[in-house]
């Protein structure tokens, strides 16, 4: 039997420079899940539960506009609980964009770099399975690109799974899950403070002790 990796990835933040509502910051999630290892059992546990999409549950934004904060902050604690223990490993890069003095392609180059080095110093790991499996929305043309060309550096056995539904697969909106936390947490070390929707859902050290713990035991590194 074929062992397969499954790679969700998704983003927050946005890739707008010096535009109204553009973030200053860019975080990138990659979630890997071993298909040995049997969920099921625990997607059933949330299959009731609506899709997990992280700022506008916490915003109370979009699909959760109507559901009252104690509610949507259930629905937060249960994404952690899944995510802490669901089998998964997980590596998220964050980018500073004034870095890139408003230049999409050096972020873009950059992001492909990283993405790069990483898979090649855990070529081991990639290189225990017959097959890799990248599931990604296609929401970022500059996450799309820096994955094709990390990818296409390292010889191993990939495919891109075509027209994926973020609303289908638990796990990428586990990736979600991680990279919202780690924007929020990267803004709070930048600016000292939370927003006050974020810090009635994420206070400082639930954020630091819990969330963050949560999300660094699935690292890897």
């Amino acid at each position: 039997m074929k062992k397969q990796l499954s790679i969700f990835v998704d983003e927050s933040g946005n890739v707008g420079f010096n535009s109204e509502g553009a973030s200053n910051f860019y975080i990138v999630c990659m979630v890997f899940h071993d298909q040995k290892e049997d969920i099921s059992e625990l997607l059933k546990k949330i299959k009731n539960e609506p899709v997990f999409h992280v700022g506008p549950l916490i915003g109370g934004t979009d699909e959760f506009s109507n559901i009252e904060p104690r509610e949507r902050q259930k629905l937060l604690n249960k994404i952690l609980i899944f995510t802490s223990i669901v089998p998964i490993k997980q590596k998220t890069f964050v980018y500073d964009k004034k870095d890139f003095h408003c230049d999409r392609l050096k972020l873009m180059q950059k992001m492909s770099k990283d993405l790069n080095a990483f898979l090649l110093s855990n070529q081991s790991y990639f290189l225990s399975f017959d097959e890799i499996v990248v599931y990604y929305d296609g929401g970022q043309q500059i996450v799309s690109n820096a994955l094709a060309f990390a990818f296409g550096g390292v010889g191993y056995n990939v495919s891109f799974k075509e027209r994926v539904v973020p609303a289908n697969y638990r796990l990428f909106q586990v990736a979600d899950f991680i990279s919202t936390i780690v924007l929020i947490s990267t803004k709070l070390n930048k600016y000292k403070k939370l927003s006050k929707i974020e810090s009635t859902f994420v206070d400082e050290r639930h954020l630091k002790n819990l969330f963050l713990r949560t999300i660094k035991k699935k690292e890897l590194k």
